[in-house]
C-alpha cells in the first residue's frame, strides 16, 4: 500500500474490486455483519485464527410459539414463507436493538433463537457481575 496507509484483510482480495472506494464501501457493509466484540480484536491488529476466549454473559433469547406459528404459516405456502420471514425479521431486529442498548453483542441466530454476549463495558474491569446485570435488565426488557 503506498501513502502509509494500513493495508487491510479485504485489500489482499485479488481482482474482485476496481478501486479503493468500492473496496472502502463493500467493507463497511461487511463491517454491519460483524459483532462488537470481534471488531475490537479486529482493531487492535490480525485476528489470531477463529478462537478466541474471554469471560462473558451469555443471553440466549428464543421465540416462544415459533413452531406452532411456522407450521400454521407453511401452509399458506410461499406467502405464508415470507410472512414468517418478515415476523423473525421484526421480532430480531427489536432485539437486537435491546441487546445493543444494554452493551450485549448479537453472536448467533439458529432458527428462532438467538446468543447474545455480555461483556463487561470499559470502566467495569474484568468483573463479570455488571454485566450479568445488564444481561438480566435486558431479558426482562425482551420480556416486556
Amino acid at each position: 500500500m503506498s501513502g502509509g496507509k494500513k493495508a487491510r484483510p479485504i485489500d489482499k482480495v485479488p481482482g474482485i474490486f476496481y478501486n479503493s472506494a468500492m473496496k472502502d464501501r463493500v467493507e463497511r457493509a461487511c463491517l454491519a455483519y460483524l459483532p462488537k466484540y470481534l471488531l475490537r480484536q479486529a482493531a487492535k491488529g490480525p485476528l489470531p485464527g477463529w478462537q478466541q476466549r474471554f469471560a462473558a454473559v451469555v443471553l440466549i433469547v428464543d421465540i416462544s410459539g415459533f413452531t406452532p406459528l411456522a407450521e400454521a404459516l407453511a401452509q399458506a405456502g410461499r406467502q405464508g414463507a415470507e410472512e414468517l420471514s418478515s415476523l423473525l425479521n421484526q421480532h430480531f431486529s427489536q432485539i437486537i436493538e435491546l441487546c445493543r442498548r444494554y452493551g450485549g453483542d448479537t453472536a448467533q441466530f439458529s432458527g428462532d433463537a438467538m446468543t447474545a454476549l455480555f461483556m463487561p463495558l470499559d470502566g467495569e474491569g474484568k468483573q463479570l457481575e455488571p454485566a450479568g446485570r445488564r444481561a438480566l435488565a435486558c431479558a426482562q426488557s425482551i420480556q416486556q
